[in-house]
């Protein structure tokens, strides 16, 4: 166990779930899709091969469909993190409060900025032209997201944002769109919006919250409650939540940035704002008498982490395969029977992992147990099952990497994970702003494409070579201490 004087003042686990979360995201999205099939478990359940044409009906669980999830497991996890030193050092709500929806705006506007500046949204057939033009708008990227040195005086760091934002809408207004037009706020990337979404009403949920973790669990109902009476048109719910000011004969609609049915990411968002809870205390504890832990048993924490390591891999198995009376009740055995490895806690790190064991079993029963309602576990449109599974097994991913990274010391094994989940908006939006135009530009992704790797198989390690690559970019960045914040 580490000195305390050595205890990370990071959450490292937690950034490389991050990591893994935008990798495997990024993974997803330039994996062979159309004239080169692979399995079903390598696309969302909902798009099957070979046409992969969108079925609503389908149940189903894979790998592509756990990562956004995870994403905003770590989100949730994050916010006490974040925000309890702010609260500790006095800082008023008046002023957290502000700052909480400054940063969904500002990631609001990335989400729009990187989605009218992808290369096939410029053009269905990218040129030259398009793939410089995203290059240049990657590059104008970092000065307005980039974080300054702190020694910067803040009206220098402002006025780089200010020009950078002004050169970006230069940028947009120069560009004509395939239909015609130009930029437009409705044109959005979904899954930053819904990002910003939860970084919003998230935040806010944890601060209502953050005395009773009692209020934060029957909060969710209310959060149900209000969702259903949402879908029943001229409901009050319906009316009031409308994304949409009205004013006599003047309105503004603004569903382009809000949507009230995206609250529904909450059931994941807030089993990791519990999991953060538990985070913080066992950090601080860290910190503070890490000395005195006792010394833990490698072998039996070792086996705890593989063990619900494969616990994931079997709930994909089965729920793709969809065993549906098998997978819960191997899942939640093996679960039971792992329970018994940290029965006896013995220090704070035993006990932090006993708690994420808990948890994450507590959540993964509630999605079993919605599982065969709404047909089946879903992303698309997603169920209540696929929330509660998702929060489970990101639980569980969260513990894993805690033994591997925190416990273990095998910190430089997972510091690819690591760099990219502590710099995830650059991964976002290099693998397309970045990576895919430098591919077309010096011909390597022709070359590689035609020359070595054809085939569905050689084509996804192609895919897998490329995110590793990136994700080998965002480190270095990482490691010069350049990063994107909103």
């Amino acid at each position: 166990m580490k000195k305390s004087s050595d205890a990370p003042s990071r959450a490292l686990a937690l950034d490389a779930l991050r990591g893994l979360a935008i990798l495997a995201m990024c993974l997803s999205g330039v994996v062979p899709f159309r004239n080169h099939t692979l399995p079903a478990w390598m696309y969302h359940a909902q798009q099957p091969p070979p046409t992969h044409v969108f079925n609503a009906a389908l149940p189903g669980y894979t790998w592509v469909d756990l990562v956004f999830p995870a994403f905003l497991f770590s989100m949730g996890a994050a916010f006490p993190l974040a925000l309890a030193g702010r609260l500790r050092r006095g800082v008023s709500l008046g002023r957290i409060v502000p700052g909480i929806v400054g940063r969904g705006i500002a990631l609001a506007a990335f989400a729009v900025i990187i989605q009218n500046l992808a290369p096939y949204h410029m053009n269905s057939s990218p040129d030259a032209r398009t793939w410089i033009t995203a290059l240049f708008g990657f590059a104008l990227l970092f000065a307005l997201f980039g974080r300054f040195p702190d020694t910067w005086p803040r009206d220098v760091q402002w006025g780089i944002r200010l020009g950078g934002l002004l050169m970006i809408w230069g940028l947009l207004e120069s560009i004509v769109y395939p239909r015609g037009g130009g930029w437009t706020v409705r044109r959005f990337d979904i899954i930053i919006m819904v990002l910003a979404n939860m970084a919003v009403f998230g935040s806010l949920y944890w601060l209502a919250t953050r005395h009773s973790i009692l209020m934060r669990v029957a909060g969710l109902g209310l959060v149900y409650a209000a969702l259903e009476a949402n879908k029943v048109s001229g409901s009050w719910v319906n009316v009031w939540m409308a994304p949409m000011v009205r004013l006599g004969e003047w309105k503004v609609e603004f569903g382009w940035l809000y949507n009230f049915a995206w609250l529904k990411y909450l059931f994941i968002v807030v089993p990791g704002t519990i999991v953060g809870d538990q985070l913080l205390a066992w950090m601080e504890a860290r910190r503070q008498s890490a000395d005195s832990e006792p010394p833990m048993n490698r072998w039996r924490i070792g086996a705890l982490a593989a063990g619900l390591f494969a616990v994931v891999v079997f709930v994909h198995v089965g729920l793709q395969a969809r065993w549906t009376t098998l997978t819960p009740l191997v899942a939640l055995a093996a679960c039971g029977a792992l329970m018994l490895v940290v029965r006896r806690p013995e220090g704070d790190a035993e006990r932090f992992l006993r708690g994420l064991l808990v948890w994450g079993t507590f959540w993964l029963a509630v999605g079993m147990l919605f599982e065969p309602t709404e047909g089946g576990i879903k992303k698309d449109p997603s169920t209540m099952s696929y929330y509660f599974v998702s929060a489970g097994l990101s639980c569980f991913l969260l513990l894993s990497l805690t033994v591997w990274i925190d416990l273990f010391g095998a910190r430089r094994a997972f510091g690819l994970l690591i760099a990219n989940g502590q710099n995830p908006m650059l991964a976002y939006a290099g693998i397309r702003n970045l990576l895919a135009p430098v591919m077309a530009l010096t011909g390597l992704e022709q070359w590689a494409v035609t020359k070595v790797f054809s085939g569905p198989w050689p084509r996804a390690a192609w895919a897998a070579i490329k995110t590793l690559l990136l994700g080998a970019a965002v480190a270095v960045f990482t490691r010069l201490r350049v990063f994107w914040r909103t």
